[in-house]
């Protein structure tokens, strides 16, 4: 099974939504095994924080503010990840 890597873009330090994102990173780590890495990106990066990654493409928020659980799902979907190898895990944090 190929790990799809989640990258936070934070400030440093984090405030709300960068803590928010990180905790959601965090949660896909344990409860799937996704890898994570954290980028604090400054004005030269052609990113910003905060900000979230699914293996290299930005996650977009429905609201046009804040990512949440389905705006992931959304972004996971759309990864090449084959989402049968992730059926077997209850996945309480989407609910």
């Amino acid at each position: 099974m190929r790990k799809l890597i989640v990258t936070v873009l934070s400030n440093n330090p984090a405030g709300g939504r960068c803590s928010l994102y990180t905790n959601y990173a965090q949660e896909l780590a344990s409860l799937l095994g996704f890898d994570i890495q954290t980028i604090y990106p400054d004005e030269s990066h052609k990113l910003s924080a905060p900000g979230l990654l699914v293996d290299d493409r930005p996650v977009i928020p429905d609201d046009g503010l804040i990512i949440d659980s389905n705006d992931i799902c959304k972004a996971i979907e759309q990864s090449d990840f084959n989402i049968n190898d992730i059926a077997k895990y209850e996945v309480s944090w989407i609910s």
